[in-house]
């Protein structure tokens, strides 16, 4: 074999080599919950050292205006654990540690403290939280929210001392820019609360503001849902968020209060 040919063949088979590297290195597309995130500005987000906090303020609404019922709560959220700070209007203190939910004073008649503190805190920052390693994501399909065609996902999580093993999620992404515009959420290890559907409530996002680089619904409407049809009949509930910031909590914010009891919903 001559010297051009050697050359030739040295040449094709190196082409050959890099080609195939290429095709090894290329990128797999956005997850599902990575362009949620990303809509919402997750490279801010991403390895943020301090906790969120906001206020929710939730109206349970009913035929009735002088029987509407009101959920006043200030939260500090961990971004990196989960762990939470709630504050209630009656000045009821419930505490997520990452592993159990605490109530203070122990003599508060909250009922459904678990799921007050798991589910709305993580309402606010479901966009940020929908790819992580507990979560599991199944096919992207399309479904009909407000007259559009949405891409939505149905989300599980690993069952651990926050989230149960049937508790599951559909998140809606607007289909223009991916922002999460509605959550389905059937959190049953969280039992429930009065005044929602017993089968799953579901979350309409309005009114997004940025924080610090951040993206954030500040209105809610909450609603009933089902397999069948979806969002149906009038809004059950809605919701406020406000005085949303980042901040820096003490080191014992999350640690069990003196005097309180432990809540198992």
């Amino acid at each position: 074999m001559g010297g051009r040919t050697k050359s030739a063949l040295t040449f094709l088979i190196a082409l050959t080599l890099i080609a195939t590297g290429c095709a090894l290195k290329r990128k797999e597309p956005p997850s599902f919950g990575m362009r949620v995130a990303k809509a919402h500005g997750y490279t801010w987000w991403k390895g943020r050292k301090e906790a969120l906090a906001a206020d929710v303020h939730l109206t349970i609404l009913n035929e009735n205006p002088d029987l509407n019922r009101f959920f006043d709560a200030q939260f500090t959220y961990d971004c990196a654990t989960g762990r939470t700070r709630m504050q209630l209007r009656d000045d009821t203190v419930i505490i997520y540690d990452g592993q159990k939910t605490w109530v203070s004073p122990a003599d508060s008649k909250v009922q459904k403290a678990r799921f007050l503190v798991r589910t709305w805190p993580f309402m606010v920052a479901a966009p940020l939280r929908l790819f992580e390693p507990n979560v599991t994501t199944g096919p992207v399909e399309t479904r009909p929210l407000a007259g559009r065609d949405c891409p939505t996902a149905k989300l599980s999580f690993t069952p651990g001392a926050d989230r149960a093993a049937d508790d599951w999620c559909i998140a809606y992404a607007d289909p223009k820019n991916y922002r999460l515009i509605a959550l389905t959420c059937s959190l049953k290890g969280g039992k429930g609360v009065d005044g929602f559907s017993e089968d799953a409530l579901a979350v309409t996002y309005y009114g997004f503001k940025e924080v610090e680089g951040v993206l954030f619904a500040t209105e809610w409407r909450i609603w009933k849902w089902n397999k069948d049809v979806g969002i149906y009949d009038k809004p059950v509930a809605e919701g406020r968020v406000y005085n949303i910031a980042f901040t820096y909590p003490k080191k014992s914010a999350f640690d069990r209060p003196p005097g309180s009891r432990e809540a198992t919903e």
